[in-house]
């Protein structure tokens, strides 16, 4: 891995630190949290306090793996996500950006997941 890849995920992981020491889910309001790669994009619904996965979604799944990780593909992600939270019974998180920049697929996949109908 080259240098200035490596600090640019170093800097990701700081800025993810920073937010994970204030943001903490729970069974009532898990933490939305989102991952992103350069060929895929991923969503989980975590009790922090069980430590357990509620809910996941991610373009890895047989059905929405040829969408691959572009915006189209983080509004899929985020609907189906909202989908499978309303089945669970859950209609609030809060949101983990994970580091990433609340812009293009991170911010994509929150706005399908809030029109999906999950609060946050």
């Amino acid at each position: 891995m080259a240098d200035s890849a490596r600090q640019k995920r170093q800097a990701r992981v700081r800025r993810h630190r920073r937010v994970r020491k204030k943001v903490e889910g729970s069974a009532a309001r898990p933490r939305l949290a989102v991952f992103r790669s350069a060929r895929h994009i991923g969503a989980q619904l975590i009790d922090d306090r069980e430590g357990r996965t509620l809910v996941s979604v991610s373009t890895v799944e047989a059905d929405l793996r040829d969408l691959g990780g572009n915006i189209a593909a983080a509004q899929r992600v985020g609907e189906r996500l909202a989908e499978r939270a309303k089945a669970a019974g859950i209609s609030a998180a809060v949101f983990d950006r994970g580091g990433y920049r609340y812009h293009g697929r991170v911010a994509a996949l929150a706005d399908a997941a809030r029109n999906g109908g999950l609060e946050f």
